[in-house]
């Protein structure tokens, strides 16, 4: 399964390394990329149990950690597996009680 990354995606991950480095000691910088990346490569592998946010477009998400959240679409048909974003936690409880 090849990984797209959207702009918006590309743009809210750096977004969140940006704001991580500056509160963050380098060394769990290093362990939110390593996490993010081995959660994208359990997605691509179909080995991760991901949260379905819409069913019938195949949306999912998937938490790198207590704050932060991934959500990705999968196009079968093609094998794509599409980074839509990154996201607070905190965003989607928001929308979702909206």
């Amino acid at each position: 399964m090849e990984i797209v990354w959207t702009q918006l995606a590309k743009a809210s991950y750096f977004e969140i390394v940006h704001q991580l480095a500056e509160k963050w000691a380098p060394y769990e910088l290093k362990i939110f990329v390593d996490t993010t990346n081995d959660v994208l490569t359990e997605i691509q592998e179909q080995r991760a149990i991901s949260n379905s946010l819409f069913d019938e477009l195949e949306i999912y998400k998937e938490h790198i950690n207590d704050s932060c959240l991934l959500i990705y679409l999968i196009e079968r048909n093609n094998n794509n597996l599409f980074i839509l974003c990154f996201s607070s936690t905190m965003l989607l409880d928001f929308y979702r009680k909206g």
